[in-house]
């Protein structure tokens, strides 16, 4: 059988939108003499379905396609753990297109409970096979037919050899790029436990993450993100810094806040296939400086030249405590804090601590 280049299409379609693949089913249904499909997660030790989030919810899933979600509902509270084929799957795992009538026959079956709740659906037969594997779960795509041994059967059987490994790669690369974006997602959402606002940029600077503290900015007016575009505007009194490139980042600008704004932008490969010849992302952390960092700030310190951890060191410091006890609020060490705050001196022109805390009781 030849490939079919309407599932490719779709199938490339469903790597970058795991949404894509409700399209992908309905192609299979209108081209295939089946006439359900599905895709589930499943206990490699049960075989038994795994529940996703819509299911849990309202038993609606776009990995279901051409069943009555009321079916649905019976079949996951009432005939999961019965289901003779998901037992069969145990010892004959479909890792290849199988029929599972050839496996367990609805015809004979001493329990045949399942088997009347899936021909009251007007279906009888499914192959089966395994899209990806994990330690404790794999994942299944079922496609369902309305009667057992007939050509369609030998029909179907082959239209999924021809097609299982094209499946299999989209499914597999589906969700390694979903993993992606939730690693990274993980990744902005810890700084945000950390009360760090961050979000990644694209080249053209649209927004392409963020987590929960960024989005406490946009409403101090901090920083915006245009629509429909996507980009990110920072107020004109945000200090804009690259931290240790020469990177060019252009982003735009909108009226002024109260608030003392330090914007720290890192650059990342996002291709390491084509590493420096590319665009790059961003990573942009804000840091909302107190009133006396903005009162030191006004009589000219280029605190813009500090490091963030070199800034908070000199803030806690400029607030009265001791070098020691700011590095202990930062959590670095003894030694570390030392180095840290010579290098804040140096950059800032500061003798020592008791100059800097002088300045600040003067403009108290």
């Amino acid at each position: 059988m030849s490939i079919d280049p309407e599932l490719v299409r779709l199938a490339f379609q469903a790597v970058k939108d795991p949404r894509k693949w409700e399209n992908l089913l309905r192609h299979l249904i209108s081209v295939t003499p089946a006439k359900a499909a599905i895709i589930t997660l499943r206990d490699k030790k049960t075989c038994q379905i795994v529940n996703d989030d819509a299911l849990e919810a309202e038993y609606h899933s776009p990995l279901i396609q051409g069943f009555d979600f009321k079916a649905v509902a019976f079949y996951m509270t009432e005939l999961r753990t019965i289901d003779p084929w998901a037992k069969a799957q145990i010892q004959a795992y479909p890792h290849i297109p199988t029929v599972m009538s050839r496996i367990v026959d609805p015809r004979t079956a001493s329990d045949r409970r399942f088997f009347e709740w899936l021909e009251r659906a007007g279906l009888r037969d499914t192959i089966a096979f395994e899209l990806d594997r994990m330690p404790g779960h794999w994942t299944a795509i079922n496609l369902f037919l309305p009667e057992i041994d007939t050509p369609a059967t030998d029909h179907l059987m082959s239209y999924c050899k021809a097609h299982a490994e094209i499946l299999r790669e989209a499914w597999q690369s589906s969700q390694y790029v979903m993993h992606c974006q939730q690693s990274g997602q993980a990744a902005l959402d810890h700084l945000s436990q950390h009360s760090v606002p961050a979000c990644i940029l694209s080249p053209g600077s649209e927004v392409a993450l963020t987590n929960d503290a960024f989005r406490r900015l946009k409403d101090e007016g901090i920083a915006k993100v245009s629509q429909p575009s996507g980009r990110i505007s920072l107020c004109l009194n945000a200090s804009f810094k690259i931290e240790g490139h020469d990177d060019d980042l252009t982003v735009l600008r909108h009226a002024a806040t109260d608030s003392d704004v330090t914007v720290s932008a890192v650059p990342f490969e996002p291709d390491p296939l084509y590493s420096m010849k590319k665009e790059k992302h961003w990573l942009l952390r804000f840091e909302i400086g107190t009133g006396a960092a903005r009162s030191v700030q006004s009589i000219g310190y280029p605190l813009e030249r500090l490091t963030p951890q070199e800034r908070r060191l000199f803030e806690a410091i400029s607030q009265g405590v001791s070098v020691q006890e700011g590095g202990q609020m930062l959590g670095i060490q003894r030694s570390r804090t030392y180095e840290v705050w010579s290098r804040v001196k140096e950059k800032l022109g500061i003798s020592n601590a008791h100059e800097l805390r002088g300045l600040m009781s003067v403009l108290a």
